[in-house]
């Protein structure tokens, strides 16, 4: 009986597992960071950009109108 061959074809099974393990978490990562890059790019642009902000003045007189009542 020759186990040796079965061996070593369980051995190539479980690299081949192994490598899958690790490459996948770090595959999703680099996913995730080129997704995140994108989107700030996309969400800094002028389109996105809130133009009508109150002035400071403004929203503390408002506070302190809530904070009177």
């Amino acid at each position: 009986m020759n186990t040796g061959f079965w061996d070593s074809d369980r051995m190539r099974r479980n690299m081949k597992t192994n490598e899958f393990i690790t490459v996948l978490p770090v595959f999703m990562c680099v996913i995730l960071v080129v997704l995140q890059g994108m989107l700030n790019h996309e969400l800094n642009k002028p389109k996105y950009q809130c133009s009508t902000a109150a002035p400071a003045s403004s929203t503390r007189r408002w506070t302190s109108w809530l904070a009177a009542a």
